[in-house]
């Protein structure tokens, strides 16, 4: 069977220009109060990934990623919960990382840890996906 792409080089172009917006205004290192932000490569080259750093002892606790289209990740390793690393490290890298992007967060409605972040740092939600693993939440900036 053929199958037949049709591509839009002026979507495309669009796309990378778009893609690029945020890895070009991400800077190597962003320091924050207790952690070091160092980016590291992804395997996609698309997304921008900082692995959280302890200030004092350089060990990785955690990662924050941003990808293309403004949507923010990020995760803090099980021992170091509950420490308001994560709420640091995301708050640091929106002000640092200056885009005309706006930047979002998808939360599981069930990981109220996560919904606390998002409202520490002033986001709302603004819609509901409902899919087989259960519901996720879409937080924007108020």
């Amino acid at each position: 069977m053929d199958y037949k792409i049709e591509i839009d080089l002026e979507e495309l172009q669009d796309f990378f220009k778009e893609m690029n917006k945020i890895q070009k205004a991400c800077p190597e290192s962003i320091p924050t109060e207790r952690l070091i932000l160092q980016r590291r490569k992804t395997p996609d080259n698309i997304s921008t990934k900082y692995a959280m750093l302890l200030k004092e002892t350089k060990q990785e606790i955690g990662n924050v990623i941003l990808v293309y289209d403004g949507e923010i990740w990020y995760k803090v390793y099980e021992p170091f919960r509950k420490r308001g690393y994560a709420t640091e490290a995301v708050a640091r890298v929106m002000e640092v990382v200056k885009t005309d992007i706006d930047f979002f967060l998808s939360i599981e409605s069930k990981n109220t840890a996560s919904r606390k972040v998002a409202k520490k740092l002033d986001f709302v939600c603004k819609r509901k996906i409902r899919d087989k693993d259960g519901i996720t939440m879409i937080f924007e900036k108020k």
